[in-house]
């Protein structure tokens, strides 16, 4: 993944832990999801996606849904997006 110009300058020009966050979402949206929700700093860029959707208390998961028919059946999950960055991109624009 190549970052422009203007992505770049903008992720520099903030805050560390902002710019990182801004860093992983560009991240996110480039492999097709809305944003990080967890930010980890490893050897190599990884972009893992669980989905959102309902799960049960006997623990079956209905992906894509949002509620069910009863009231007490389950409980909601929602989507979890985790973005690795590579520490030398994190070192090279922060530090």
């Amino acid at each position: 993944m190549k970052l422009n110009k203007r992505q770049i300058k903008r992720i520099k020009e903030s805050e560390t832990q902002k710019g990182i966050q801004i860093l992983a979402n560009t991240v996110a949206r480039h492999f097709g999801y809305g944003s990080a929700t967890e930010i980890k700093i490893g050897k190599e860029l990884k972009v893992s996606h669980s989905s959102y959707g309902m799960a049960t208390y006997s623990g079956k998961f209905y992906p894509g849904m949002t509620m069910f028919k009863w009231s007490n059946g389950g409980y909601y999950c929602p989507a979890k997006t985790s973005v690795t960055l590579p520490m030398n991109i994190v070192k090279e624009l922060f530090f």
